[in-house]
C-alpha cells in the first residue's frame, strides 16, 4: 500500500513544486499553504460580496476544506485555467470551516462547490472534481463575455456592447408544421 502511495503523490503533485517543498519539509517553513497559490485569492466571509461583484472578470469562486480531497484535486486545474487567462479570470478561494455563514448564503451543500460569476451574476456552477478539459469547458465560454468589454453601470444596466435586443413573438406564431386547431 505504501508503494503505491509513493507512485501516486508524485502524480498529484507534478508541477507544483513549492507544495511539494511544503509536504516534504524541504521548504523554508515559513510560508502557509495559503500563500502558495499565485493566481488565487483565499477570501474571509467579508471578502466574499466584493470579489464575486468585480466587474470585466470572469469570476472563479471555489468553496472548498483543506481536509477535502476532491479539493485538493481541483484546486490546482483551477489555478492553472485561472493563470492561463490572466486578468480575464479571477479565482477565490472560500474555506467552508473558515466562512460557513457565506457557504451557507451560497447554498453549498457538498463540497468542492464552484461557482461562475460575471459581473456579479452567477453563470454557471459545479460540484466534485472532474478533468481539467470540464473544468475549462465550464469556464472558457465566459471569458469570450468579458473580453473587451466596456465595464456597466449600477448593476441591472446593460453594457455598452451587449448583443441585440430580444425581440417579441408575433401573437399568432406557431412553429413550422404546426397548426391551430
Amino acid at each position: 500500500m505504501k508503494r503505491s502511495l509513493l507512485i501516486l503523490l508524485p502524480l498529484a503533485f507534478a508541477g507544483c513544486d513549492p507544495l511539494k517543498d511544503k509536504l516534504s519539509g524541504s521548504g523554508s517553513g515559513s510560508e502557509s499553504i495559503e500563500t502558495l497559490s499565485l493566481h488565487a485569492t483565499d477570501l474571509a466571509e467579508g471578502e466574499i460580496d466584493a470579489f464575486v461583484n468585480r466587474r470585466n472578470q470572469v469570476v472563479v469562486l471555489d468553496f472548498h476544506a483543506t481536509w477535502c480531497g476532491p479539493c485538493k484535486t481541483l484546486a490546482p486545474k483551477l489555478e492553472k485555467i485561472a493563470a492561463e487567462f490572466g486578468d480575464k479570470v479571477a479565482l477565490g478561494k472560500v474555506d467552508v470551516d473558515q466562512a460557513n455563514a457565506a457557504a451557507a448564503r451560497f447554498g453549498v451543500s457538498g463540497i468542492p462547490d464552484v461557482r461562475i460569476f460575471v459581473n456579479g451574476t452567477q453563470v454557471d456552477r459545479f460540484t466534485g472534481d472532474m478533468p481539467e478539459a470540464h473544468v475549462r469547458a465550464k469556464i472558457v465560454p465566459h471569458t469570450t463575455s468579458v473580453s473587451g468589454q466596456v465595464e456597466a453601470g449600477p448593476a441591472g444596466s446593460p453594457a455598452a456592447n451587449d448583443g441585440p435586443a430580444i425581440q417579441p413573438m408575433e401573437k399568432d406564431w406557431l412553429p413550422p408544421g404546426m397548426q391551430r386547431q
